[in-house]
């Protein structure tokens, strides 16, 4: 699949409709050999300008060949859902749509405010009730929740509430990503670090951890939050490709993390400039819509990442397959110091290594216990499934 990305870099800055559209005509230019195409859109909060939103998709549902199978996917802060004219424009056109929630109420509004500082959930959830309104069932397939969690969300609340969430009917609607403190202001810096938050935290985690490969072991489904906590890491050693022959035919070194940049996807910002990740930074822009792909700068920054780093790091590294760690891990910080590669490596290998005790652990006492893994399959819709 090829998937092309909008996204505002900054708050004071949007994609003009000129611009999208030249992306679009770019993107399906240069994606020949491949009928399945997806756009997406991020932010800032890109239904602040629906309107370009509105008129790229139909630009590129016009645009697209009979044989073409278009998704279209968007991440959202939900507070614009309540209007019934953005609702149903993403229902009629199938959006696969990611709503950050970070869980109850005063959980989700303590970092989710608005510029004017109130309060976003009560909005979020009168958002979801018309945006199901007009996808009807197909909500629980199409419409997906992110929660980001950090040392002060409090577990044992947020594993309750989504047990309840009347918006989430399986597991897969719900990813949960961590907070990342590079970059972050000396204030979270400090509130996220205190040592009580720490150690409460943690051992919030642990047993989260603990209920979850019981649940495995007794042939129970585990909480929908634990499963958005550890089974994606479980899941990469559940499906492993054990051979390794397989995997070079695709990749020099076998490093699933590490992408064939642009070959699969494309992300464009507001000044029309093209990027591998919309998490990296100006040192990965490769081109823009009026110039194009700028090839040679392309090669030598993949052909410098692999001799810099994924050689002498991992190509006799004993993790390599499972490793989680790419060119973010190098580009997204300015430093590009190497003691913060040996570091997040060394956090790679601790990690895997419990994972791959406890994975052995349930299945020496419940041999399928990871087999749920396999039934897990059409439930939900997003831009990795097509």
């Amino acid at each position: 699949d090829n998937f092309f990305n909008f996204q505002n870099r900054s708050r004071s800055l949007s994609i003009s409709a000129r611009k999208a559209l030249g992306a679009v005509r770019f993107f399906f230019s240069h994606s020949t050999g491949n009928d399945h195409k997806g756009i997406s859109f991020y932010g800032g909060e890109p239904l602040l300008r629906w309107k370009t939103i509105s008129e790229t998709t139909e630009f590129a549902r016009r645009s697209a060949e009979p044989s073409h199978r278009l998704l279209f996917g968007i991440t959202t802060n939900g507070t614009s859902l309540h209007d019934d004219t953005i609702s149903k424009f993403l229902a009629n056109n199938r959006f696969a749509v990611h709503v950050s929630l970070d869980g109850p109420a005063h959980i989700h509004d303590r970092f989710r405010r608005n510029p004017a500082g109130e309060a976003s959930f009560a909005t979020i959830m009168s958002g979801l009730d018309t945006l199901r309104s007009y996808y009807k069932e197909d909500f629980y397939r199409w419409v997906h929740f992110n929660a980001v969690v950090t040392p002060l969300s409090d577990l044992d609340e947020m594993r309750e509430f989504f047990r309840q969430f009347e918006f989430i009917r399986h597991p897969g609607q719900l990813r949960v990503n961590y907070v990342s403190l590079e970059g972050a202001k000396p204030e979270l810096d400090s509130l996220f670090s205190d040592p009580t938050t720490q150690t409460r935290h943690t051992r919030q985690l642990r047993a989260a951890r603990e209920h979850y490969l019981a649940c495995l072991v007794n042939d129970r489904e585990p909480e929908i939050l634990e499963q958005a906590l550890f089974h994606r890491q479980f899941r990469i050693l559940f499906s492993r490709q054990v051979d390794e022959t397989e995997v070079r035919r695709h990749h020099p070194i076998p490093v699933p993390a590490i992408c064939i940049p642009l070959q699969k996807k494309l992300f464009v910002d507001a000044h029309g400039k093209f990027y591998i990740c919309e998490k990296l930074n100006d040192f990965t822009n490769f081109g823009d819509i009026e110039r194009g792909i700028a090839q040679n700068r392309l090669y030598r920054f993949y052909e410098s990442y692999i001799e810099e780093f994924a050689v002498p790091y991992c190509a006799a590294c004993w993790a390599k397959r499972f490793c989680s760690l790419c060119y973010v891990s190098v580009y997204a910080s300015a430093r590009r110091r190497r003691e913060d590669r040996n570091r997040k490596c060394d956090q790679i290998r601790q990690r895997l290594t419990q994972d791959l005790i406890d994975y052995t652990e349930v299945l020496e006492k419940n041999p399928q216990g990871f087999d749920f893994f396999l039934r897990q399959t059409g439930e939900t819709i997003n831009e990795e499934t097509t």
